[in-house]
């Protein structure tokens, strides 16, 4: 801000002397004289670095042996106004809406205000201007399910104000999840599998794209689909019969991102299950355990029993 100095030439003989008085709520009372405040030699008391605070009337009185004098100076500081207090009052799934308070208005009337919003982890803001009468701002189409940036910035005839602090809010909505309730794998035969996609929650938000991906397992090469939309269910064509297959899906809308990974084996050729059940710890088919067979335990008669050398053996009864 700038500097300014208050007049009073004073004359007379012999030489009057001049003192500064501030009206402060109708008492007049000496002027503070400190570093941003002083009286020069020639009269003129002088502010630097002028604030709105100093606004008020100025009483220079000049008096000696003959008499006093007195003059009256109105000042009027203004400067920007004040940062405005911004909160939020309401979120839905694609709008905020921003309240506020203003701050002091500077010495002159506030001529409008400046609403800036970002999207979190961008660096572009948008704006929108203000009719000075409005207490709040509703901001609609929004991405559903995420975080927004606000400032405020009021305006009055000297110019625009602090910017007031940022805020943050959210969008209703999260990122799509699969129910628990729900079974993944709807049929299962030799060469197809068709998936149970209604599991998939949206989370309020639209699902905006669907990535499938599956191999058989112990190969490289992902067959991969891709939607933008997501079906009641989805049919995988041309399996390996007899076959353990690995699958992964990722499923996305505004809020982010869910992943889900499975495991099956289609039909053998006559309709029957695969035998074994697939092991996480080892990415693929159990291992099949041995079955041993104990002879003593198929056999239904006792063993044979020798009794003593060169004796036939005979069967116990």
């Amino acid at each position: 801000m700038k500097d300014i100095a208050l007049p009073c030439k004073a004359v007379g003989d012999p030489s009057p002397a001049v003192k500064w008085m501030k009206d402060s709520n109708g008492t007049p009372s000496l002027v503070t004289i400190d570093g941003r405040r002083s009286v020069f030699s020639n009269g003129s008391f002088v502010i630097r670095t002028v604030k709105a605070e100093d606004s008020g009337y100025y009483s220079c009185i000049a008096n000696n042996n003959w008499g006093s004098d007195e003059i009256i100076l109105n000042l009027q500081v203004q400067v920007p106004p004040d940062q405005p207090r911004l909160t939020v009052s309401k979120t839905t799934s694609s709008s905020i809406t921003l309240s506020w308070l203003p701050g002091d208005n500077g010495g002159s009337s506030i001529r409008g205000y400046i609403l800036q919003y970002s999207e979190d982890n961008s660096e572009q803001w948008g704006s929108f201007p203000i009719s000075p009468s409005e207490r709040s701002y509703r901001l609609e189409n929004l991405k559903c399910g995420t975080w927004y940036k606000f400032t405020l910035t009021a305006q009055n005839g000297v110019g625009p104000g602090r910017i007031s602090e940022i805020i943050e809010a959210k969008t209703l909505g999260k990122e799509p999840q699969f129910s628990k309730e729900q079974e993944l794998f709807a049929s299962i035969n030799t060469t197809r599998v068709r998936l149970n996609l209604i599991g998939w929650n949206d989370g309020g938000c639209p699902i905006t794209s669907f990535t499938l991906e599956y191999r058989p397992f112990g190969t490289t090469v992902w067959t991969t689909a891709q939607r933008t939309s997501l079906s009641k269910s989805y049919i995988l064509y041309d399996l390996q019969e007899a076959t353990w297959y690995e699958l992964q899906m990722r499923v996305c809308n505004s809020a982010g991102c869910a992943e889900k990974q499975a495991n099956f084996a289609t039909l053998n050729y006559d309709g029957s299950k695969l035998a074994g059940s697939f092991c996480a710890s080892r990415r693929g088919p159990c291992p099949l355990s041995p079955i041993w067979h104990s002879p003593l335990a198929q056999s239904h008669h006792r063993p044979q029993i020798a009794l003593g050398f060169g004796a036939t053996p005979s069967r116990a009864t």
